[in-house]
């Protein structure tokens, strides 16, 4: 297979869709709590026009767990203070 030209590589670049995986999280936590596998999941969505692997299903819900046990900043008591004197 003969490389893109620069011209070429643009042209796929805007011909791209913009479908990101996160648009489908509810219907991956939904295959998931199925008992589907990473893999399985990956060729759900492939089978649907998303182009996406197993691993990039995983990154999406390792980020997503991360974030939803990320503690919440401390707004008001600097850090070593008790708030109280």
């Amino acid at each position: 297979m003969k490389p893109l030209t620069t011209e070429q590589m643009l042209e796929e670049a805007k011909a791209s869709s913009n479908i990101r995986l996160e648009d489908y999280i509810e219907s991956i936590d939904i295959w998931q709590r199925k008992g589907y596998s990473l893999r399985e999941i990956a060729s759900f969505l492939t089978k649907f026009g998303v182009r996406t692997d197993h691993t990039a299903v995983y990154r999406l819900l390792r980020k997503r767990k991360q974030e939803s046990y990320a503690p919440a900043e401390a707004d008001s008591v600097p850090a070593g203070h008790c708030g109280m004197h």
